[in-house]
């Protein structure tokens, strides 16, 4: 899952230099926000000349596989669009151009699974995501109309489910056996 959910920041790398924590210096390429990258975040290099290899570096992702990108620090006192990231001592010199892209690296999340979430849906807002402040409490009685229909001893064909009347079934239930 995308920790953030915006778009990937681009900027064009004016140097890198060598070193094991090399520090890479940014320009904001026209037509981009400006701003800085999150630390902790992944960024993949493109059409840098100079330093092969650098466009191949793999690391491990939070979510346990590799990625071809560098995961990015900094350092108190380093220059303003700045990043410093892992060991290029190996690579040969830096001699111009390249784009620095935000890799989006998936970000595990733990969840309770179906049969514990039907068995405690929660409260709104405690520990349920509630959708919004209009049909509050909507979200629990659509989870106990469905709760009815799974438990109901008649079974219905996916017919039923693929004609819509899933959604009939549901409100006939509602109507009959009221929120759960």
């Amino acid at each position: 899952m995308d920790a953030n959910g915006q778009a990937p920041m681009v900027r064009l790398v004016e140097s890198i230099e060598q070193g094991q924590e090399a520090l890479v210096r940014l320009s904001v390429p026209d037509g981009q926000a400006p701003g800085s990258l999150p630390e902790g975040c992944y960024v993949e290099f493109a059409d840098v000349r100079g330093c092969d290899g650098i466009s191949t570096h793999q690391e491990p992702s939070p979510c346990g596989e590799h990625v071809t990108a560098w995961k990015i620090s900094s350092k108190p006192g380093d220059p303003v669009n700045s990043i410093r990231i892992g060991d290029t001592s190996s690579f040969p010199p830096y001699i111009s151009g390249g784009l620095v892209t935000e890799k989006k690296v998936g970000v595990p999340y733990a969840f309770k699974s179906l049969a514990e979430s039907l068995k405690d849906p929660g409260m709104p807002f405690d520990n349920m995501v509630g959708t919004d402040m209009i049909n509050f409490g909507a979200n629990l009685r659509g989870r106990g109309g469905g709760i009815g229909i799974v438990s109901q001893p008649k079974t219905y064909s996916s017919e039923y489910l693929d004609k819509g009347l899933f959604r009939r079934i549901v409100r006939r239930n509602m109507r009959v056996r009221g929120p759960t």
